[in-house]
């Protein structure tokens, strides 16, 4: 049943998309108490750790990219892959 639901395309870009901005929100309430999200992102420019704390958010897509690769979820796994690489080319944009 829940492979039903998972091994879409449609659950893939879901999961790929919503899941580093989840990891990033979380890390931003890991790491500060006391700053809002925008001065938070504008001292993560200011230090550059900017790229290290977007690789982080994004390594929980990895761990899911595994699992559906190890129950060869295929078609979740095309979803994945879509705004993972989105995440990546902005990612290396901004880094320059």
């Amino acid at each position: 049943m829940i492979e039903k639901k998972l091994n879409t395309v449609l659950a893939g870009v879901l999961i790929g998309t919503f899941l580093p901005l989840i990891s990033f929100y979380g890390i931003y309430h890991w790491l500060t108490h006391t700053l809002t999200l925008q001065e938070f992102v504008a001292r993560l420019v200011r230090s550059d750790l900017q790229t290290n704390i977007y690789i982080w958010a994004l390594i929980p897509v990895f761990i899911v990219f595994g699992v559906f690769y190890h129950k060869t979820w295929d078609y979740g796994l095309k979803g994945i892959l879509m705004p993972t690489f989105v995440y990546m080319i902005l990612m290396v944009i901004f880094s320059f």
